[in-house]
């Protein structure tokens, strides 16, 4: 303990090093009297002493890239630290230095891998080494070593992520930046089934699968595709036998139900009365597990019937071409509501509040 107490009295600091010994450390202001000073590393405050000298005379250098680098080692949530790294590597402009921003986010990743700053800065890094179509208006990067970085590279970094942890919500925030940006939705339907095959309750991918729909396939602006709405409502049903308590897959049904409005009517029925006929059947053979079919069931017709009387606003005149009884829809949701009061009576003030409402 002797031994390691005086070694790191040896460390020598940043601002002792011949290559800062023009630099003045500007230590961090506290007022006269602080209440509750912190009390940093002697090391971190004097990193930080440097990085405000540097930063208040605008020096973006190797020198200053490091001083960065030291710091996040030590603090990888400094928000500023990152962005003055951006600066510096901006004024740079050395593709070598982008490129080897990779290897320095790896290391930090192995820290903290769910660290919003490291992924920010991922992004900044993924879209200055691959301009997407608006985003080509800074000058072009030095070219300075041959190496390259591509979309696949990109994506195999995050299946060694997912790999770790299928639910990482920063990986699949950031593989959600990546195929709106790129426009790379293909692949994304086959990678999503893969994940759920292993691990159906996995509501992550559920969600990533959602969102690759509505914005590649079925969205406001991509018009009707029957084949597909139609594959994913019997996709979701194959998903939920022997598992029909999944909350994941019945949530991703009711928005897709809710936001087809450009699918074909007569397939938009079609699926409907499927839906119907397997929360029956499924009610019949398992009470125990009904809870959350007959929920779906009560949660579905009472938004069909707010959206068949106007009381939601939608674009076009999709609902009322469908010609649901709005009164009958409402009568099925009380009845579901009534029903889970007693499948789940934890629950059944809620119940008894959507029941109200639906009356």
């Amino acid at each position: 303990m002797a031994a390691a107490a005086h070694e790191r009295e040896e460390v020598v600091l940043l601002s002792e090093q011949p290559e800062w010994s023009d630099v003045q450390p500007i230590p961090q202001c506290e007022g006269v009297e602080p209440v509750v000073q912190i009390l940093y590393d002697k090391e971190y405050s004097d990193a930080m002493g440097l990085l405000r000298a540097v930063m208040r005379r605008g020096e973006l250098s190797q020198r200053t890239l490091h001083l960065t680098s030291v710091i996040i080692f030590m603090n990888s949530a400094h928000f500023t630290v990152w962005e003055f790294r951006r600066c510096i590597l901006h004024s740079l402009n050395s593709k070598r230095e982008w490129i080897s921003e990779l290897d320095f986010m790896k290391e930090v990743n192995s820290m903290n891998t769910k660290n919003y700053q490291l992924w920010n800065h991922r992004r900044v890094v993924v879209e200055t080494l691959m301009p997407s179509g608006g985003s080509g208006n800074g000058p072009a990067l030095k070219v300075d070593t041959i190496e390259t970085y591509t979309l696949k590279d990109e994506f195999d970094h995050l299946g060694e992520i997912f790999a770790e942890d299928a639910k990482h919500y920063h990986a699949w925030a950031h593989r959600q930046w990546l195929v709106r940006t790129y426009g790379c939705w293909d692949k994304e339907m086959t990678f999503t089934k893969e994940l759920i095959k292993e691990d159906v309750y996995n509501n992550s991918a559920w969600n990533h699968r959602f969102y690759v729909i509505m914005n590649g396939f079925l969205g406001d602006h991509q018009g009707g595709n029957d084949d597909v709405f139609v594959n994913e409502v019997m996709y979701c049903l194959e998903c939920l036998k022997g598992s029909e308590e999944n909350e994941s897959v019945w949530s991703f049904l009711l928005g897709l139900l809710l936001r087809a409005n450009h699918v074909g009517t007569s397939q938009y029925l079609q699926v409907l009365e499927i839906l119907f006929k397997f929360v029956k059947v499924t009610q019949k053979q398992s009470k125990t597990r009904a809870v959350r079919c007959v929920f779906f069931d009560a949660s579905l017709c009472y938004q069909l019937a707010l959206r068949v009387l106007g009381h939601v606003k939608d674009t076009g005149d999709f609902w009322k071409r469908l010609d649901l009884d709005a009164a009958k829809l409402l009568h099925q949701a009380v009845d579901n509501w009534r029903l889970l009061k007693s499948l789940d009576p934890t629950r059944e003030a809620s119940y008894e509040i959507k029941e109200g409402l639906a009356k």
